[in-house]
């Protein structure tokens, strides 16, 4: 399987991002997560992207990348989310999806 990248801007400066706080909040496994590069934007945007692995085929949570960004997406937009909450201040996230990519 292979996955998608996604990129994420808070506005929250200091936040940090775990790949294991994200998968329990996505419900799938913590090696579905993988955490890229973080930068800083000028006026503090915090930028963190990420690559969403396909969860593995025939565990419960048997979803496609699609499926697992669609809830990462929902998350971003949802103010009392624990992702927000905890990670930007109870605001909304701007979530991008950027790119795909399979595995070699």
């Amino acid at each position: 399987g292979g996955g998608v990248g996604v990129r994420l801007k808070l506005s929250n400066p200091s936040a940090s991002l775990r790949a294991e706080s994200i998968a329990s909040m996505l419900r799938v496994d913590a090696k579905c997560v993988e955490i890229l590069a973080s930068s800083k934007e000028p006026g503090g945007t915090s930028i963190q992207d990420l690559k969403l692995w396909q969860p593995a085929v025939g565990t419960q949570e048997g979803r496609t990348c699609d499926e697992v960004a669609a809830a990462l997406y929902q998350l971003c937009e949802d103010r009392r989310s624990r992702l927000c909450v905890d990670h930007n201040k109870g605001r909304e996230i701007f979530c991008h999806v950027l790119w795909r990519f399979w595995r070699r």
